[in-house]
């Protein structure tokens, strides 16, 4: 697009598309082997987020048992605080949907 302003994008993809059938083999396997080896490491930091998000969100859900465990306790000796409660974590990523979310696109 800085070589042709004002070309839209599917004009760009059919000259892309051009490119790279007229391209020699050699190029083409140059940047396949990219795609592959950057394929791997996307595999394995998508694995290490997805195991933090899982540890997160068992952290989380751990602390809000905590705090309602006490909460219930609490009641039971006639003591009333929702305060305990209203300090617990919902996690990084929780979002008012009751889903998480921000993390790397799972593909």
């Amino acid at each position: 697009k800085r070589q042709i302003p004002g070309i839209s994008n599917a004009e760009a993809s059919k000259l892309l598309a051009k490119m790279w059938r007229e391209a020699p083999d050699e190029e083409k396997r140059e940047h396949i082997e990219r795609e592959e080896r950057l394929r791997e490491v996307y595999k394995v930091e998508i694995a290490q987020w997805r195991d933090r998000a899982k540890k997160e969100q068992e952290d989380v859900r751990e602390k809000r048992e905590e705090a309602a465990l006490r909460y219930i306790d609490n009641r039971a000796k006639g003591i009333v605080d929702e305060s305990d409660l209203m300090g617990v974590p919902w996690g990084e990523n929780y979002n008012c949907h009751g889903t998480y979310e921000d993390g790397p696109d799972p593909g």
